[in-house]
């Protein structure tokens, strides 16, 4: 029987493929597959021995808001606020605790020793004085006055004028003038006749008068309902600074109007020492009242130094959470990399 040779082709079984030939491709797959997308990776399998596969890479998210840019001008204006009303409360702290008592009675003793010249009364009529105190020391309610002193709060007892030595006097005298001074103004400054004397009258520069005139218990006060004002405002703005800042950099964005406040705060300080001491002149009055206002002007530069430490404790927590932010992108980057070269050996094997 012969056997036509296109049937024994067709019947003929295929051949068995060795280990060494590669296994050919089914049909199923000899079809056009799609292009492979780039951003499909094979997802992440986390074992006891390590993680395989492709980990998701940071996108920055989408800005749904669209709001940023005003965001940011809010914050910037508020900043600015805060720097100025900062600026302020340095200032107005300053100038309570210079008009307080314990810091304005010492200054008004020197200058009023400088514009009475109560050393050279006392020297002058020390045995009247001592003679009325003698005189007058059976009335325990007498006073004294010294001669010429134009502040008739500040006299002496009957004792005191008698027993007493000059420089005690002096010390008593000084410390009741700058009292009467302190509690009324300048109008505790009377010349013959009970007139009170024009500020103008007490200083050889021009500034004298005023110095005295804003070292009283009434400046104080005021000044005080205005520093708790402005600091409230200051507490508000330094909310609203907080409140607008992201993450660790909203405690950088509080401490630089902080910092430029204290800046400016030590400026305005060397500002009023300058101009102490160019208004000082010659004369023992004009450089003694140079003296005490170059004295008060440390006051604030103090303050500034103080407000600028406290704005670099609260700059501190941006910059730690920077340094360690820093870390650990750098820790997650050595991680992906790991990763990477893991699904590398893996597809390899």
């Amino acid at each position: 029987m012969t056997t036509n040779p296109d049937d024994e082709a067709e019947f003929r079984r295929p051949q068995r493929p060795t280990l060494d030939d590669p296994p050919s491709t089914p049909r199923a797959q000899r079809r056009d597959e799609p292009p492979v997308d780039p951003s499909d990776h094979p997802a992440p399998v986390v074992t006891e021995t390590g993680t395989f596969g492709t980990l998701p890479e940071d996108e920055p998210l989408p800005d749904l808001g669209g709001d940023g840019w005003l965001r940011s001008l809010a914050l910037r204006t508020v900043s600015f606020a805060l720097f100025v009303v900062a600026a302020a409360w340095l200032l107005v702290l300053s100038a309570h605790q210079v008009t307080d008592r314990v810091v304005a009675i010492p200054a008004l003793e020197r200058g009023v020793a400088a514009l009475t010249e109560l050393d050279a009364l006392l020297l002058m009529h020390r045995d009247a004085i001592a003679a009325a105190g003698a005189s007058r020391a059976a009335d325990p309610v007498a006073r004294v006055e010294v001669p010429g002193f134009p502040i008739a709060a500040a006299t002496l007892t009957a004792v005191e004028a008698r027993d007493l030595g000059a420089e005690e006097q002096r010390a008593l005298v000084l410390e009741r003038a700058a009292t009467a001074i302190y509690e009324r103004g300048v109008d505790a400054l009377l010349v013959d006749g009970g007139t009170a004397v024009d500020a103008g009258m007490l200083s050889a520069e021009g500034f004298a008068g005023r110095l005295l005139s804003a070292l009283t218990a009434g400046t104080h006060e005021r000044v005080g309902e205005w520093l708790r004002v402005i600091g409230l405002v200051a507490i508000g703005l330094a909310a609203g600074v907080l409140l607008l800042g992201r993450g660790f950099g909203r405690f950088g964005a509080l401490a630089l109007p902080l910092l430029g406040a204290a800046a400016l705060g030590v400026a305005a300080a060397f500002a009023l020492r300058l101009a102490a001491a160019v208004a000082g002149g010659e004369g023992d009055l004009a450089n003694e009242l140079s003296a005490i206002a170059q004295g008060l002007a440390w006051t604030p530069a103090r303050n500034a130094s103080w407000f600028a430490a406290a704005a670099a404790a609260v700059a501190l927590p941006a910059m730690l959470g920077g340094l360690l932010l820093g870390a650990r992108d750098d820790d997650l980057g050595r991680h992906d990399d790991t990763h990477e070269l893991d699904a590398e050996v893996a597809r390899a094997d």
